[in-house]
Protein backbone atom coordinates (compact mmCIF):
# COMPACT_ATOMS: atom_id res chain seq x y z
CA UNK A 1 0.00 0.00 0.00
CA UNK A 2 1.35 3.48 -1.07
CA UNK A 3 1.64 6.42 1.24
CA UNK A 4 -1.28 8.27 -0.11
CA UNK A 5 -3.33 5.18 -0.02
CA UNK A 6 -2.68 4.54 3.89
CA UNK A 7 -3.84 8.14 4.69
CA UNK A 8 -6.74 7.64 2.87
CA UNK A 9 -7.98 4.59 4.65
CA UNK A 10 -6.30 6.02 7.64
CA UNK A 11 -8.86 8.68 7.21
CA UNK A 12 -11.38 7.07 6.51
CA UNK A 13 -10.93 4.82 9.53
CA UNK A 14 -11.00 7.66 11.50
CA UNK A 15 -14.00 9.34 10.04
CA UNK A 16 -15.83 6.16 10.58
CA UNK A 17 -14.70 5.81 13.89
CA UNK A 18 -15.90 9.20 15.20
CA UNK A 19 -19.13 8.76 13.54
CA UNK A 20 -19.91 5.31 15.27
CA UNK A 21 -18.74 6.47 18.69
CA UNK A 22 -21.31 9.83 18.55
CA UNK A 23 -23.56 7.04 17.80
CA UNK A 24 -22.61 5.66 20.94
CA UNK A 25 -21.44 2.29 19.23
CA UNK A 26 -18.77 2.14 21.29
CA UNK A 27 -17.48 -1.12 20.00
CA UNK A 28 -17.57 -0.63 16.42
CA UNK A 29 -15.42 3.12 17.39
CA UNK A 30 -12.99 0.69 18.79
CA UNK A 31 -12.57 -1.73 15.48
CA UNK A 32 -12.08 1.13 13.59
CA UNK A 33 -9.42 3.01 15.51
CA UNK A 34 -7.67 -0.16 16.08
CA UNK A 35 -7.68 -1.14 12.11
CA UNK A 36 -6.49 2.20 12.05
CA UNK A 37 -3.50 1.17 14.03
CA UNK A 38 -2.85 -1.68 12.12
CA UNK A 39 -2.02 0.29 9.65
CA UNK A 40 0.26 2.63 11.92
CA UNK A 41 1.10 1.76 15.10
CA UNK A 42 1.89 5.44 15.91
CA UNK A 43 -0.72 7.11 14.94
CA UNK A 44 -1.39 9.46 17.46
CA UNK A 45 -5.08 10.97 16.72
CA UNK A 46 -6.54 6.99 17.00
CA UNK A 47 -4.05 6.29 20.24
CA UNK A 48 -6.01 9.05 21.73
CA UNK A 49 -9.02 8.43 20.88
CA UNK A 50 -9.03 4.47 21.68
CA UNK A 51 -7.95 5.88 25.00
CA UNK A 52 -11.15 8.22 25.46
CA UNK A 53 -13.53 5.37 24.39
CA UNK A 54 -11.44 2.63 26.83
CA UNK A 55 -11.92 5.25 29.84
CA UNK A 56 -15.57 5.93 28.99
CA UNK A 57 -16.39 1.99 28.89
CA UNK A 58 -14.11 0.98 31.98
CA UNK A 59 -11.74 -0.71 29.76
CA UNK A 60 -8.87 0.85 31.62
CA UNK A 61 -6.60 -2.12 31.02
CA UNK A 62 -6.44 -1.52 27.65
CA UNK A 63 -5.80 2.09 27.98
CA UNK A 64 -2.51 0.65 29.62
CA UNK A 65 -1.33 -1.77 26.73
CA UNK A 66 -1.91 1.36 24.07
CA UNK A 67 -0.82 4.07 26.26
CA UNK A 68 2.83 2.41 26.41
CA UNK A 69 2.87 3.05 22.38
CA UNK A 70 1.66 6.61 22.96
CA UNK A 71 4.38 6.90 25.58
CA UNK A 72 7.16 5.92 23.45
CA UNK A 73 5.32 8.32 20.13
CA UNK A 74 5.02 11.77 22.73
CA UNK A 75 8.80 11.04 24.22
CA UNK A 76 9.92 10.79 20.77
CA UNK A 77 8.59 13.54 19.26
CA UNK A 78 8.10 15.89 22.10
CA UNK A 79 11.06 18.11 20.86
CA UNK A 80 8.74 18.76 17.78
CA UNK A 81 5.83 19.89 19.82
CA UNK A 82 7.87 22.72 21.59
CA UNK A 83 9.85 24.22 18.90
Amino acid sequence: MGKNEEQTQLKAYQEAGKKLKEQGKLEEAIKQYSLALELNPNHISSLHQLGGIYEETKKRSNIIKKSSNFSQITVKHKQNWEE
